[in-house]
């Protein structure tokens, strides 16, 4: 399942922007889309608190705020891709920065033509991207509600139950059929293995409890370790 969130205060803007967004994820994309649109800066900002799993935006940049929005989206996905959508009263210092990394930009006053031409190209760039080479950053997971594309600093752990593997990030629980060894295999270094069912995220330990075998996330969670790999986790939170 991709995710598309989309922000613009103007409802013409908005219109368009979905309309094509629709169109050419299905012309240039095979997954299933998700799409979150928001016209009130409220909105979109209690969206962004719940950490979302974005693989492309829109994104209203004009106004109070509106940098500080796209710079929070940015840090919760290294890997979406962002159009911005800025006056051209702006300066293009104030977006056009290592924060942001935006892929594309609308310049207002926008006609149709521009948003259908800037998103075509936006999702070409991102057909290109989810390429297997340009997945190094980021965990894929095919099951049957589609494809998911996840940055490695969104997960807190895997857990393996009923015969799946859960993979869990502050907002939700994705299930996929793989096995423990195979996975140690095909992440990278910082995520270690604390138990039999679960590998975690090293990024994210907040405080090992040994006397409690367990190890304490940055979300709370308390994941047991067992012995066999509790020197593990004890050298690597050191």
């Amino acid at each position: 399942m991709m995710e598309m969130m989309i922000f613009s205060k103007s409802a013409a803007e908005q219109k368009w922007l979905q309309s094509y967004a629709r169109e050419y994820a299905g012309l240039m994309t095979e997954e299933q889309w998700a799409y979150h649109c928001f016209r009130g800066a409220a909105e979109a900002e209690a969206f962004l608190d719940t950490a979302p799993l974005v693989n492309m935006a829109c994104m209203d940049i004009s106004g109070d705020g509106g940098i500080d929005r796209v710079l929070k989206l940015r840090r919760q996905n290294r890997q979406a891709y962002i159009t911005l959508i800025a006056d051209q009263s702006m300066s293009p210092v104030t977006y056009m920065r290592p924060g942001i990394l935006a892929g594309s930009l609308l310049l207002r006053p926008l006609d149709e033509q521009q948003v259908a031409a800037v998103l075509r190209e936006a999702f070409g760039e991102f057909a290109r991207e989810m390429a297997p080479q340009g997945k190094k950053e980021a965990f894929v997971i095919d099951n049957r509600e589609g494809k998911w594309v996840i940055d490695y600093g969104q997960i807190n752990y895997f857990e393996a139950r009923e015969k799946k593997i859960y993979l869990n990030t502050d907002t939700r629980e994705i299930s996929f059929y793989d096995t423990m060894e195979n996975l140690a295999k095909r992440l990278p270094e910082v995520f270690l293995r604390c138990h039999r069912s679960f590998l975690i995220n090293g990024q994210k330990i907040r405080r090992v409890k040994l006397g409690q075998s367990v190890v304490e996330l940055a979300d709370g969670s308390q994941i047991p370790i067992s012995r066999s790999y509790r020197q593990a986790v004890k050298e690597y939170a050191v």
